[in-house]
């Protein structure tokens, strides 16, 4: 199948609810492509998809690749894969949602990017979500690549990026509010959180990270700021470059 292994939507308005997909493959979306483009949203709710691959060479969604104004809510993800967005892949929507949602064991380190969720959206809001486990070059967990995007109340554990952001690799603005980022690995740089453009940080916890290189808890290459964070015991250090981040030390 060109995209969508199991469903192709391009006209109309998509909803899906309850359902569960497992082992489909397509070029884009191996188990879901939509790109109807209607003035109303998609809605994938309450469904599971397991072990979903995106067969192209820079394919995109393991699971699931949207193109079309979306929300997602209580859907698990588990074993997709894909070169862009291991398990869901957002792409040229005026807006995306993501809520109460589990990846878990997503991508490899063949994935470039994203290992479990790659946005590149312009309004973007992930919550309540839970990353564990996935694997990715870049952004094990989350890879932003459009913004604004705000993370709030997440939770990333043990997800693996090869080089950069072993949870969350960001290049476009970005806030991460509430969440926890937890024994997290990332090969070279930003075993949290790797960040390229502008994040604002809230209230989070960022604890027992690594990076092989510099930045085992955050890695900042742009602007940062940072309120009620605690970060701590992270691995070779909490913040790189070092002593450059107000309110983080080590």
């Amino acid at each position: 199948t060109r995209d969508g292994g199991a469903i192709y939507s391009d006209g109309g308005s998509l909803a899906i609810s309850g359902a569960t997909f497992s082992g489909n493959s397509a070029a884009d979306g191996g188990a879901v492509y939509d790109e109807s483009g209607s003035p109303t949203t998609s809605t994938i709710n309450y469904s599971s998809f397991t072990n979903n691959v995106s067969t192209a060479t820079h394919g995109e969604g393991g699971a699931v690749d949207i193109a079309d104004t979306a929300t997602m809510d209580h859907d698990q993800f588990s074993g997709n894969t894909a070169y862009y967005g291991a398990a869901v892949y957002a792409e040229n929507t005026t807006s995306f949602s993501i809520t109460h949602s589990t990846f878990t064991g997503n991508g490899s380190t063949a994935n470039y990017e994203g290992g479990g969720l790659e946005v590149d959206v312009p309004d973007v809001n992930a919550s309540a979500d839970t990353f564990t486990g996935n694997t990715s070059q870049y952004g094990g967990g989350v890879y932003v690549d459009d913004g604004p995007t705000t993370l709030s109340q997440d939770k990333f554990s043990g997800n693996t990026a090869s080089y950069y952001g072993g949870a969350v690799y960001s290049d476009e603005p970005m806030a991460l509010n509430r969440s926890t980022l937890v024994n997290n690995t990332a090969g070279e740089y930003g075993g949290g959180l790797y960040n390229e453009d502008t994040a604002t940080l809230s209230a989070d916890a960022i604890k027992a990270n690594t990076a092989g290189t510099d930045g085992g808890g955050l890695y900042n290459d742009d602007t940062m700021t940072l309120s009620g964070v605690s970060v701590t015991s992270n691995t070779p250090d909490n913040c790189a470059p070092i002593n450059t981040l107000p309110g983080c030390v080590g």
